[in-house]
């Protein structure tokens, strides 16, 4: 739920960046070049100005402690800028439409951490995201969320590589346990789940069948 809570809170503050309401313009020239626009909350922005609306490079600070520091155009966020919220959350990257769209980084105060591409201000295909625990995927996302090819790496040093859906996994894929067993089969809910087989440690016996809740209900004889 983080990047709908995200995103929403984005709109919101985009929102109250388009306006001009309770605002002046205390120095410079804010219809076309460059100017600073003061609110009576203590909002700021420096920067420059087109027919009246934030353009080009500039810098906004909200009371509460959000700061924006980027391109704009048409009053918006658009192009490369950082986006910092009260709680220390970052994001650096592209913008559209006062939206994160692109490549970019984005840092969260718990310390997780993704760095990949955006679309309509979520992570939409090819990224990277990081636990605090140290936990890594690298895959593809879809409106948010872990959905198709990608791999997880845990701390203890167990590997998924496979299919994803709804950030689970999800099809078919491989889990390698630090101790040497090998699955390869059918996933459902994050666990083994249908037609697979799993090799010893020592890779000198496999057994295949049929897999439930992560247990094989029909096992074949050893091979």
């Amino acid at each position: 739920m983080k990047y709908f809570v995200t995103a929403l809170y984005t709109v919101l503050v985009l929102a109250l960046a388009a306006s001009t309401a309770g605002a002046e313009c205390t120095e410079g020239n804010c219809q076309n070049g460059h100017g600073v626009y003061k609110w009576e909350d203590g909002s700021s922005y420096i920067g420059g100005f087109k027919d009246g609306s934030f353009s080009g490079r500039g810098v906004q600070k909200k009371a509460d402690g959000t700061t924006y520091d980027g391109e704009y155009f048409n009053g918006r966020m658009h192009g490369d800028g950082t986006y910092t919220w009260p709680d220390g959350s970052r994001y650096a990257g592209r913008w559209q439409d006062g939206k994160k769209s692109g490549r970019g980084v984005y840092a969260w105060a718990d310390g997780s951490r993704y760095e990949g591409e955006f679309s309509d201000d979520v992570m939409h295909g090819q990224g990277v995201y990081k636990w605090p625990d140290g936990s890594v995927y690298q895959g593809r996302y879809f409106q948010g969320r872990r959905e198709g090819k990608g791999a997880i790496v845990w701390p203890d040093d167990r590997k998924y590589r496979g299919d994803f859906k709804n950030n689970k996994m999800e099809g078919q894929g491989v889990m390698v346990w630090p101790d040497g067993r090998i699955y390869e089969g059918e996933f459902a809910d994050n666990t083994m789940e249908g037609s697979g087989r799993m090799t010893t440690p020592d890779g000198k016996k496999t057994y295949g069948g049929q897999w439930k809740g992560g247990k094989l209900m029909v096992p074949s004889l050893p091979q």
